[in-house]
């Protein structure tokens, strides 16, 4: 019989570089007395602990618990690589569900080295034997690069073999690869939002997602094209303007105005009070005009700037600062 299962409480101490923390028992136990006071729970409660951690000797849980009280409860490690802590959360689930403890804590913990992840035996076969069969077979290996490195690389380019997720120089890039990786990276997490916007619209009032998104993807593109483009002596950089007086700015918003884009007929306009507010938070205190616009691209085109690449020119008054 299964039983439901709440998560009480959540503790946390700070993830820090490997010369700068803690010995792995007082981050264990500071994080567990955290989580035991979120959830208004003393220790002497706790009937069952499952401490998760892969680097580190036999029974590191207890030496983390043991400054908790010594109550005598069962403890029990467990190592499961990347799976490790979800792996204890999973079992002390599983405890409280079938009915065999009231309380049970799960606790993660892991004190790095310095440098890249290693085995720590080298006298015995490796579990990640056929890993390292498979990654031979996916890439060229490199002995004396880090297993992680070669694994994740390999599963990576793997991946892309099979499903399409590819890269390529924007001059041999087509039309699907580029819709692919959108729709993967930035279609599926705005439809993900967009589905939570009854819970967040409560809290949060924005309007201009899809231009946000279409601008920071211009600064992504100039990012990596300077980088894709460098080789051929060519310098990529984007200006990012802030309220420009334009045609899309002088008409008032609610009347008749329209251009025509394309053959369509696009509305255009600002609320003339919203646009007088929006001037008066302008160091400089007013809008930038069109020539002044083109001032900030035409920096780009001078030959001082020829060793300029990758970067972003906001032209605003000052307002962004």
């Amino acid at each position: 019989m299964s039983r439901s299962v709440y998560v009480a409480g959540v503790g946390m101490v700070p993830f820090r570089k490997p010369r700068e923390t803690e010995g792995y028992q007082v981050m264990g136990a500071t994080a567990a007395r955290a989580a035991l006071a979120d959830a208004g729970v003393e220790y002497t409660l706790v009937q069952q602990a499952y401490a998760g951690y892969v680097y580190g000797d036999s029974t590191s849980g207890q030496a983390a618990l043991y400054p908790l009280g010594l109550t005598g409860i069962p403890v029990l490690n467990v190592n499961n690589n990347c799976s490790t802590g979800s792996s204890a959360l999973f079992l002390a689930r599983q405890a409280v569900a079938s009915g065999v403890v009231e309380c049970a804590l799960a606790l993660g913990f892991e004190q790095m080295v310095n440098g890249a992840l290693s085995t720590g035996f080298t006298d015995r076969t490796s579990p990640f034997a056929k890993f390292d069969d498979a990654a031979r077979e996916l890439q060229e290996t490199d002995p004396g690069a880090p297993f992680a490195a070669r694994y994740f690389g390999g599963a990576g380019r793997e991946h892309m073999r099979r499903f399409g997720t590819w890269d390529n120089v924007v001059q041999k890039m087509t039309d699907q690869q580029w819709d692919d990786i959108l729709d993967v990276h930035l279609k599926a997490p705005f439809r993900i939002l967009r589905a939570a916007q009854p819970v967040i619209s409560a809290a949060v009032k924005a309007e201009q997602a899809n231009y946000s998104s279409a601008k920071a993807g211009v600064t992504g593109l100039t990012k990596a094209l300077a980088k894709e483009w460098g080789r051929y002596d060519v310098t990529v950089n984007c200006v990012a303007f802030g309220l420009i007086r334009t045609r899309l700015t002088e008409a008032a918003a609610g009347g008749d105005a329209k251009i025509d884009v394309g053959g369509r007929q696009i509305e255009v306009g600002v609320n003339p009070d919203l646009l007088a507010r929006l001037e008066t938070g302008i160091p400089l205190g007013r809008a930038g005009t069109p020539a002044e616009g083109a001032g900030a691209v035409y920096l780009f085109c001078l030959p001082e700037s020829d060793y300029v690449s990758g970067q972003v020119l906001t032209c605003d008054g000052g307002f962004g600062g």
